[in-house]
């Protein structure tokens, strides 16, 4: 299955995928089934995302950016919970913006 392809199953059907349908989990395992595919399909990701988010370029992860954008805070390792709304918010903010990237010029 083509990666976004499985993006798309995933939204559709977390919980046959993911552990929990928590933002934290979908990145995750995101980043990872990514860097096992040849094909690169997050290659420019990072940059791309961080800049749509309003950071420009910086060294943090985009996960971290987007924790950052949905809670107002830096993302701590001992924080990563969000209540199910804000959980919400940033799972369909990382959606978005996978798709997004997904469809942009090259």
């Amino acid at each position: 299955m083509k990666f976004f392809d499985r993006v798309r199953a995933i939204q559709r059907r977390p919980e046959f995928w993911l552990i929990e349908d928590r933002w934290a989990t979908a990145a995750s395992y995101f980043v990872g089934f990514a860097d096992g595919d040849p094909t690169e399909p997050l290659a420019g990701f990072h940059e791309w995302a961080t800049r749509r988010m309003g950071r420009g370029e910086t060294s943090e992860s985009w996960e971290s950016v987007l924790f950052q954008t949905i809670k107002g805070e830096p993302l701590l390792t001992r924080s990563l919970e969000l209540d199910e709304d804000l959980n919400r918010q940033a799972l369909n903010l990382m959606y978005e913006l996978l798709f997004e990237f997904e469809k942009r010029p090259r």
